[in-house]
């Protein structure tokens, strides 16, 4: 498109200041800082731009008249699962082989969007984001990476002037995040304009293609307390002191395979109570189908040399059992959870395991974690009306509070702003210092890990590509 753009912004707020702004809109444009709320403010008041529908934000060409332009908003996973809950859709569906045939493929979906669009080159572009791998599965199926590339090329099979994308590159690996980057810079995605939100502040993308709005990103100043004296000696008295390691986890040549598609190989893998480790890996590199075979969802693991707490997985223990011993929390659980109690409530119903006698901890302790997080006023408030931030921390509480071995942390960060992440991490350390349990914590950003995290599993392909144990 050969005329130029701009944004205009006319009293959109940000941190209680008002914005008079026009900027030029180019084949990018990342927005980042504010809270998540407030990102997703600004997408949705520039989706209702598109035909006058915002006050706040106006499409204009050079001279300030107003442009009409062909804006699509992509669909993110959550929206997804919520539209489709009424078919039944549940946490961890996705390794269930005896689903496999629920909900529509990739293959349906893109299929039917070019006999309606009819793109040029739909091989190439099929190519370039590799989707022709993906196109058997159903979408219920896909890994969060996998969905962003599906929902990419969806969207540019429909030839929007501006594609729209809240948290465009969540759950991409460094490497997707780089391709997509490139991909829309060079022009070789013919989509005139990206817009999307990031919880990071991305290095990768030029300060041109960049709105910030806000300081959010700075970094946790000395008005920050930490942790008090009191909450450590609720912590303290609350969570085992460290004792002589034992083997929590204990994986003797796992293979894992869906159809002719070898999802994990030849693992071998241990994990003692007190070791804290760092789990890496590409986009379907088998990240979360190794955690699966932890936690209890994936029923291969009953077939597999797969060894937890000292037993055999499927030799005699409870799924409640195994359940109770394990604290765990991922991007995936977060969006399929749903709950009618408050806050509060949702914290004392997560601690415990149904059908095994749980320790639970003082009250005392879960008002300090509360106030420590900076969301006690929120406590008394129905959990679906908080907003996604302060869901995502009552969670966490929960999964911290646990009375466990092993606490599993997959992708917890997702729209936490640096001082969130920093006051979570220095909580971390402090319970895995001062406690036995073991902590097996996933990311696709280096930045997200505490820093005592000091052994470290790489998988690539579904192999073991490094183990770096200190």
């Amino acid at each position: 498109m050969s005329e130029l753009r701009y944004l205009r912004f006319t009293g959109f707020h940000t941190r209680g200041t008002k914005q008079n702004k026009k900027i030029s809109l180019q084949s990018i444009l990342c927005i980042s800082g504010g809270s998540e709320q407030l990102r997703s403010e600004f997408i949705k008041e520039l989706y209702n731009s598109r035909n006058g529908g915002s006050k706040r934000i106006q499409l204009v060409n050079e001279n300030g008249e107003s442009v009409v332009q062909h804006i699509l908003l992509a669909q993110d996973r959550n929206k997804y699962l919520k539209k489709h809950s009424h078919q039944g859709l549940f946490f961890q569906q996705r390794f269930q082989s005896a689903y496999a045939d629920i909900g529509d493929t990739v293959k349906d979906v893109i299929y039917s969007a070019q006999q309606k669009f009819h793109f040029p080159d739909f091989p190439k572009l099929l190519d370039i984001l590799e989707v022709q791998p993906l196109l058997e599965k159903p979408l219920i199926q896909l890994s969060s990476g996998e969905w962003q590339r599906y929902t990419f090329m969806l969207n540019i099979i429909k030839k929007p002037d501006i594609l729209l994308f809240e948290d465009g590159l969540k759950g991409l690996d460094s490497r997707w995040r780089n391709n997509i980057i490139d991909l829309f810079l060079s022009g070789v995605l013919p989509v005139p304009t990206l817009i999307f939100t990031s919880d990071n502040v991305l290095d990768e993308i030029p300060t041109e293609y960049k709105l910030h709005l806000g300081n959010q990103y700075k970094e946790t100043s000395g008005g920050d307390p930490g942790i008090s004296d009191d909450l450590r000696d609720l912590i303290n008295s609350y969570y085992s002191s460290p004792k002589n390691p034992k083997v929590i986890v204990r994986m003797d040549g796992v293979n894992i395979q869906y159809g002719t598609k070898k999802v994990l190989q030849n693992i071998r893998w241990e994990v003692k109570s007190g070791e804290s480790w760092k789990i890496q890996g590409h986009n379907g590199a088998g990240k979360s189908t190794l955690l699966s075979l932890i936690y209890g969802d994936n029923p291969q693991a009953y077939s597999q040399p797969v060894y937890l707490f000292g037993r055999k997985k499927g030799s005699g223990q409870s799924i409640w059992e195994l359940k109770s011993k394990i604290s765990y929390f991922s991007s995936d659980l977060f969006q399929y959870f749903n709950s009618k109690k408050s806050g509060w409530g949702v914290i004392q119903s997560e601690m415990k395991t149904p059908h095994i006698e749980s320790n639970m901890p003082a009250e005392e302790l879960i008002f300090g974690l509360a106030d420590y997080f900076e969301i006690t006023e929120h406590l008394d408030t129905p959990f679906s009306r908080l907003n996604p931030n302060v869901r995502r921390q009552v969670l966490l509480i929960a999964t911290y509070l646990k009375s466990s071995e092993l606490i599993i942390l997959d992708e917890p960060y997702h729209g936490f702003d640096n001082k969130t992440i920093a006051r979570n991490n220095r909580l971390i350390e402090y319970i895995i210092s001062n406690s036995n349990q073991a902590l097996l914590f996933v990311s696709h950003y280096s930045q997200y890990f505490p820093e005592d995290i000091m052994n470290k599993l790489v998988l690539n392909e579904g192999e073991i590509h490094e183990i770096t144990i200190s």
